[in-house]
C-alpha cells in the first residue's frame, strides 16, 4: 500500500508542478523574431520577452515528464488507459491542430510561437497531454486533494507580486525583480521592461501573467477552488491560510481592473449558491417530504446572490466614475467616423473625411511649396498657410479640422495629413508611381480597409469590436484548417489603419496580436471543425457534471468537484473576452482532467 502511495505521488508530481511552478515563472529572454519580413512590424530579428517565452519552455518540460508517466503507466507497469473514447473529440482537434500547421499561412510562427504569446503547436498539443494525463494519474479523493491545495500554493506568490502592483510598488520594478527579469541579458533588456504596467504609474495588477486581463483569468479560475479549500479545510489553521488566501485573490482581482474578470467571478458566486443550495433542498426535501418549501427557499437564496451582484455592480461603478455603465454605454452606441478612407495616388492622396471626397495634389511655384485640392471631384481649392499652427488648412470648408503639409526633401515628396493625435505620413521618390505611406515603424507600407462586420461597433468591449469585426471575415477564409496555430498577427488585416486610428489612438499605436476571444481564435487558427471539438469536449463535462450533482451527496468530495466546477466555468466564460493564454490555459486543463478524473469516483462512469 505504501509502494503504491508513493507512486501515486511521484505520477502526479508534473500536474501539481504546473500548478505551483508555472503561474510564477518570469524570465527575460531574448527571442530571435521574424516579423520585420512585414510591413507593419518593427525591423530587427530580436525582440525581448519576459513572460511567455520561459512559460511555454518550462510548460512543455513539464509535458514531456506527463508523457513519461503515461508511457511508464502504459508499458512498464501494465496500467489500463482509462475513458480513451472520452477523448475523440480532442483527437479530432489534434489531427486538425497538426494540419494546419502544415499549410500555415506562416510555419515560423505555428512550430516556435508569436513573440509574447508562444502558443505555438507544441503548446496546444501539449494541453491535450495535459487533460489526458491528469485524468489517467488522478485515482483517489486524496489525488484530488493535492491537485487542488497545489493549486492554492502554486497562487500565494503570485498575489503578493499582485499586492506589490497594487500598492505601486511593483516588485518588477525593484532591483531584485529587475535583476530576475533580466539575468543573462544585455543592459538593453531593462529599458525593454518600460511596457510593464505598473512601472509607468499605473497600479494595475498582472502578477506574473504579462497582463491585467491574463491574471484576471487565471484569479478567477484560483478563487472557487481556494474558497472551496477553505469550507472544506479540516484544521482551524487550513481555514484560517484558505480564508485570507481568498481575500487577498479577490483583491487582486479588483486591482487588475478587469471588468469581465470581476463579471465572470459574480456569476460564479450565484452559481454556487445555486447548485449549493439545489444539493441541500434536495437532500431535506427527500428526507422531510418538504420538496416545494425547499425549492422556493433555493431561490430565495439565489435571488439574494442575484441581489449582492447588483449592489456589487453599483458600488464599482459608482467607485469607478462609472466605468462599467460608460462602457456599457459605449458598446451598445453605434459610431460614426469623420475620417473614412486615405488612398495614395500618383499626383497626391485622396482623402475621404465627413462623406466628401479631397483629392490632394502638391505644387512647387516660385513662392514655394503650395497645396491643391480638389473637393468631390468639382470644386479647386488652394489651401492656406496657417502661420500659428505651421500647417496648410482650407479654412470654411467641411475640412478645416484638418491639417496638411507638404515639402521636399532630397528629390522626394512628402505630404502630410493630421487629424488631431494622428498624422498620416506619405512620400514619393523620385521617378516613383505613386505615394506611398510611411507607417510608425518608418516603413513604407499601404493602406487598405479591410473587410469587416460589426461596422459602427469598433469602440465596443474597449476596442474588441474593432478586433472581432475584423476577425469573423477571416474565419471565413481558413474556415476548415485554420491559417496555423499562433499566426494570428499574420493574418489580421494589420494595414487597416485608417480604421485602427478611429477606433483609438491606442489600437492605432499597437499591433493586435491576439482575437480577445478564446473561440474566434481558435476558430481562425486550427479552424471552425477544431473549435466546435473543443466545445464538444468542454460542454460534455459541464453537462455531466450537473446531472451527476443532482444526485451526488453533501459531502467534501462533492464539494472539491462544486469547486472545480466553476473554476472550469469560469475559463470558458472569460474566454468569451479573452484570449488562451500560458498564464491560465495550463491550469484549466489540469483542473478540467481532474474533474473528468472525479467522474469515476464511487463507481461513476462516463
Amino acid at each position: 500500500m505504501k509502494k503504491t502511495e508513493k507512486r501515486i505521488r511521484a505520477d502526479l508530481l508534473p500536474g501539481i508542478l504546473t500548478m505551483i511552478l508555472l503561474p510564477l515563472v518570469a524570465k527575460g529572454q531574448k527571442t530571435e523574431v521574424d516579423l520585420g519580413k512585414y510591413s507593419w512590424f518593427p525591423d530587427g530579428s530580436f525582440q525581448y520577452d519576459f513572460f511567455m517565452y520561459w512559460k511555454s519552455i518550462v510548460f512543455l518540460i513539464l509535458v514531456a515528464a506527463m508523457l513519461l508517466v503515461l508511457i511508464d503507466r502504459s508499458l512498464l507497469r501494465g496500467i489500463r488507459i482509462k475513458n480513451w473514447k472520452y477523448f475523440i473529440p480532442l483527437y479530432v482537434y489534434a489531427g486538425f491542430t497538426i494540419l494546419s500547421t502544415i499549410l500555415s499561412a506562416d510555419k515560423a510562427l505555428s512550430l516556435k510561437g508569436m513573440w509574447q504569446q508562444y502558443e505555438s503547436v507544441w503548446v496546444l498539443l501539449g494541453y491535450l497531454v495535459t487533460v489526458f494525463y491528469c485524468v489517467q494519474v488522478t485515482e483517489s479523493e486524496e489525488d484530488v486533494k493535492k491537485i487542488l491545495w497545489a493549486l492554492a500554493a502554486g497562487t500565494v506568490a503570485p498575489v503578493v507580486i499582485g499586492l506589490t502592483q497594487m500598492a505601486g510598488k511593483d516588485f518588477f520594478y525593484t532591483s531584485a525583480g529587475k535583476g530576475i527579469l533580466s539575468a543573462g541579458l544585455d543592459s538593453a533588456a531593462k529599458d525593454a521592461m518600460s511596457y510593464l504596467y505598473s512601472g509607468s504609474g499605473n497600479s494595475t495588477v498582472y502578477m506574473a501573467s504579462y497582463t491585467p486581463n491574463y491574471a484576471g483569468v487565471y484569479l478567477v479560475m484560483a478563487l472557487p477552488v481556494v474558497v472551496i479549500l477553505t469550507i472544506t479545510a479540516a484544521g482551524k489553521a487550513g481555514r484560517i491560510f484558505g480564508g485570507s488566501l481568498s481575500i487577498i485573490l479577490c483583491i487582486c482581482l479588483y486591482g487588475t481592473g478587469s471588468r469581465t474578470g470581476l463579471a465572470v467571478g459574480c456569476i460564479l458566486a450565484i452559481l454556487a449558491v445555486y447548485f449549493r443550495q439545489s444539493q441541500s433542498g434536495r437532500q431535506r426535501g427527500t428526507q422531510t417530504g418538504t420538496g416545494s418549501k425547499n425549492g422556493k427557499k433555493r431561490w430565495a437564496y439565489t435571488g439574494i446572490a442575484v441581489l449582492l451582484f447588483v449592489v456589487l455592480f453599483v458600488g464599482y461603478d459608482l467607485a469607478g466614475s462609472h466605468r462599467l455603465i460608460n462602457g456599457i454605454r459605449e458598446s451598445l452606441h453605434k459610431n460614426t467616423y469623420d475620417m473614412q478612407e486615405i488612398q495614395p495616388g500618383e499626383n497626391g492622396i485622396t482623402v475621404k473625411y465627413k462623406g466628401n471626397t479631397l483629392e490632394l495634389m502638391p505644387e512647387t511655384t516660385e513662392i514655394g511649396q503650395m497645396l491643391n485640392a480638389v473637393s468631390n471631384k468639382k470644386d479647386k481649392l488652394t489651401a492656406i498657410w496657417d502661420t500659428d499652427s505651421q500647417c496648410f488648412r482650407f479654412r470654411d470648408t467641411v475640412y478645416e479640422d484638418l491639417a496638411f503639409d507638404t515639402y521636399s526633401q532630397d528629390q522626394i515628396s512628402y505630404i502630410m495629413v493630421s487629424q488631431g493625435d494622428i498624422t498620416w505620413n506619405f512620400f514619393k521618390e523620385p521617378g516613383g508611381e505613386k505615394y506611398f505611406y510611411l507607417n510608425q515603424y518608418g516603413k513604407s507600407d499601404e493602406i487598405r480597409n479591410a473587410a469587416a462586420v460589426l461596422k459602427g461597433y469598433e469602440r465596443a468591449f474597449s476596442g474588441r469590436g474593432y478586433i472581432w469585426g475584423r476577425t469573423i471575415p477571416l474565419i471565413a477564409k481558413h474556415l476548415l484548417w485554420g491559417s496555423g496555430p499562433d499566426t494570428f498577427a499574420a493574418e489580421f488585416p494589420q494595414t487597416d489603419y485608417v480604421m485602427k486610428a478611429n477606433t483609438s489612438l491606442s489600437m492605432y499605436q499597437q499591433l493586435p496580436t491576439r482575437a480577445h476571444d478564446m473561440y474566434l481564435q481558435s476558430a481562425l487558427q486550427t479552424g471552425v471543425i477544431s473549435t466546435i471539438c473543443l466545445i464538444i469536449f468542454w460542454l460534455r463535462y459541464v453537462i455531466s457534471f450537473v446531472k451527476r450533482f443532482r444526485k451526488s451527496t453533501r459531502d467534501k468530495v462533492s464539494f472539491w468537484e462544486l469547486g472545480i466546477f466553476l473554476s472550469v466555468t469560469g475559463f470558458l466564460l472569460m474566454g468569451i473576452m479573452n484570449d488562451s493564454n500560458l498564464a491560465a490555459a495550463p491550469v484549466f486543463w489540469c483542473l478540467l482532467g481532474t474533474g473528468i478524473a472525479m467522474e469515476t469516483f464511487h463507481g461513476r462512469a462516463l
